[in-house]
């Protein structure tokens, strides 16, 4: 396991050993010892491993320090975590902050709980076998040990086909190993009985009114500024930019709370259809905090040259024709600090809710006041989502088009595929449906995967401030209006700090990147598909649709997602006649 450890540790090895017990980690140093220790014991009893970041450490010392544990504020974050759980068991998770992937074991009740923060920031792989149980924060690890099946998850395959992406978030496309989904852990028994357990839930918190428009801006400043500053615990920070609101207020924030010249950088992806004036708006910012720059220009980079680069490889399929440029960022911030600031998502976490939820939230006579106040100040009308509600029958059916299979996928596959999308529940919310169903979405885990060392294997540690329960609880509670509009709780947050065409620019994506790198992909003349007999077992390989320089930009990226799975695929049947070899040739190993 460790070979699939290093490259994302590569400053430390440390290795237990105790009977049926068996840990392997290695350590990133970004700065804080207190991070690179992996594994504690408490009480001769518990045995705790993992990656751990604790935050808001002084009171998670001063709790802790009352309930009778021997720590202090010098004590490691996975030791801290240890006695917590010593202290307070499973309910020590429902006050803890922080990102963790965690694998505590009870020598006495020869219990093993995997525990995954709330957001699954962390990630945690684990396979059960009549032998062993083994875990990991790293998929390829697991992949590595003794007696751990390279079977694929024919349904893992089969939605990846569909969407780009597994579904099912408690699996992976091995059938033997799993996933612990974000906000669960993770109980194996001693005989080797598993039960899975969700212990966060979005909370739905009562809306509070404060004083004045400032109070509710310096609330929110206050916990984004705690936020970003327990993920720093360095002496440097690279951001992950554009020239928008979210990466910039994050680099703002952590260049005021690291002074010094150098100490933060930022790196930004140029690309020649992004929107007039976003390189500008990053330089801009830039100049103004004094950071140091890394640009990398997409252009330079073919759509589809993961296909050709097996330092690209992923341990699961990845639906990424771009995958070299968010390697480039990747690698380029990690050039200037092993701590990595992300400024996702804002845009999810800020989305104000339609009218039904309002009216729940919010007296009506009140709401009515908030609204009429909007319309007086901004000669706006605030978003109620009317018109949402009105075309819901039309967004039905673009969600079922959606998620239906495509005409090529294996019948069997397909009618398995439908029966779980149909026996699937989406998560419910009061007051904030919407954020509750986007921060459990797949697509959300398979970004977060692609930021992970275990998956890039860069050595360093990507942290999103952002996606912090302080930051979140405080968001669920602000009046929607006007806090929530055009997330102008954020841009007030940084006047003063951000010019002002960053900070009050509307929100835009990037419309016609995509397509203009797939037209000049096709334009290279890409040598013909030929799909392998690994891809003829998921997909009927006669009815696949004619595509060409010609095609519309949906049926052209299932064409590039096919590609990519065909390689992948390939690449996995070599790999796994390799690992059956060395057992051959190592029977007794």
């Amino acid at each position: 396991m460790l070979a699939a450890l290093r490259p994302r540790g590569p400053d430390g090895e440390e290795r237990l050993h105790a009977g049926s017990l068996g840990i392997v980690s290695t350590s990133l140093d970004v700065g804080d010892s207190r991070l690179t220790p992996c594994t504690a014991r408490v009480d001769d009893r518990f045995v705790v491993v993992g990656q751990v970041r604790i935050d808001d450490r002084e009171t998670c010392v001063r709790r802790l320090a009352g309930a009778g544990q021997r720590v202090t504020t010098e004590s490691s974050d996975v030791m801290l975590f240890a006695h917590g759980w010593a202290a307070f068991g499973e309910s020590f998770l429902e006050w803890v902050l922080g990102d963790y992937a965690v694998i505590v074991h009870d020598v006495r009740d020869r219990v093993t709980t995997m525990v995954r923060d709330p957001f699954g920031v962390r990630m945690l792989y684990y396979a059960v076998s009549r032998e062993r149980v083994t875990a990991s924060n790293t998929l390829a690890a697991v992949l590595a040990s003794p007696g751990v099946s390279r079977e694929l998850n024919d349904d893992a395959i089969a939605d990846f086909i569909a969407v780009g992406l597994n579904s099912d978030v408690s699996s992976t496309s091995y059938r033997g190993i799993q996933r612990v989904p974000p906000g669960h852990l993770a109980r194996i028994g001693a005989e080797g009985d598993a039960r899975l357990t969700r212990w966060w839930r979005l909370p739905e918190l009562r809306e509070i009114r404060r004083r004045s428009d400032a109070d509710y801006v310096d609330g929110f400043r206050t916990v984004l500024e705690a936020s970003v500053r327990d993920r720093l615990r360095g002496s440097s920070a690279a951001v992950m930019m554009s020239g928008g609101l979210d990466s910039t207020a994050l680099a703002s924030i952590a260049s005021r709370l690291l002074p010094g010249q150098g100490n933060v950088g930022a790196a930004t992806v140029k690309s020649a259809t992004a929107y007039a004036g976003e390189m500008e708006r990053a330089r801009s910012v830039v100049s103004m905090l004094g950071l140091s720059h890394r640009v990398i220009d997409a252009e330079e980079f073919d759509c589809m040259s993961a296909l050709g680069d097996p330092t690209l490889a992923t341990p699961e399929p990845f639906d990424e024709p771009d995958l070299a440029i968010l390697r480039a960022l990747l690698r380029s911030s990690g050039d200037m600090s092993r701590v990595v600031l992300y400024g996702e998502d804002p845009d999810t976490i800020l989305s104000p809710p339609d009218l039904p939820e309002l009216l729940i939230a919010t007296a009506p006579w009140r709401l009515a006041s908030d609204i009429l106040r909007y319309l007086v100040h901004t000669r706006m009308r605030p978003h109620l989502g009317i018109r949402n509600r009105l075309r819901s029958s039309r967004a039905r059916a673009r969600e079922a088009e959606r998620v239906r299979s495509p005409s090529w996928l294996a019948p069997e596959l397909s009618r398995r595929r439908e029966q779980r999308l149909a026996a699937s529940q989406t998560p419910t919310h009061r007051t904030r449906p919407q954020v509750a169903h986007d921060i459990a979405q797949p697509l959300w885990q398979s970004v977060l995967e692609s930021l992970d060392a275990g998956v890039h294997r860069i050595p360093l540690d990507v942290r999103l401030p952002y996606i912090d329960r302080r930051v979140i609880d405080y968001a669920l509670t602000v009046p929607a209006i006007p806090w929530l509009q055009h997330k102008r709780i954020l841009r007030d947050a940084m006047a003063g700090a951000l010019p002002d065409d960053v900070r009050l620019a509307p929100k835009r994506g990037a419309p016609g990147t995509m397509e203009h790198r797939v037209r000049r992909w096709w334009s290279a003349n890409p040598s013909p598909f030929v799909p392998s007999a690994e891809l003829a077992t998921f997909v009927d390989v006669a009815a696949l649709p004619e595509v060409g320089p010609e095609s519309d930009q949906r049926t052209s990226l299932e064409h590039l997602r096919l590609r990519i799975l065909d390689r992948w695929l390939r690449d996995h049947a070599q790999s796994s006649d390799a690992a059956l070899a060395t057992r051959l040739q190592n029977p007794g190993r």
